[in-house]
């Protein structure tokens, strides 16, 4: 946490020095959407090299893909059909009321 919120002040303040150079130096606009992506581009890099320290990537194993699949089915058909019955309910109400 110590880390993401240090890699998240200095996204912030790399951001609001970078912009505030940009215009300075007259670059306008462009220059600050440039400044802002290079910031970004470069937090993401450093992000990512530190977590594929810590982690790593590697293949997921789908023998267990089975047994989540049969815990996430009620809830999924839950939320379908929660998801019908309000677009019905929707779709009843300006039927009947009008817009």
């Amino acid at each position: 946490m110590v880390s993401y919120s240090f890699f998240t002040i200095f996204a912030s303040l790399g951001e609001l020095i970078l912009v505030v150079m940009s215009i300075y130096f007259g670059y306008g606009l462009e220059g600050a959407v440039f400044s802002l992506l290079i910031i970004r581009i470069i937090t993401f890099a450093i992000l990512y090299t530190n977590l594929y320290k810590i982690i790593g990537f590697g293949l997921p194993e789908f023998n267990v893909l089975k047994k989540y699949f049969k815990f996430g089915l009620p809830t999924f058909l839950s939320n379908i059909s929660y998801w019908f019955v309000t677009s019905i309910d929707k779709y009843l109400v300006g039927f009947f009321l009008g817009t």
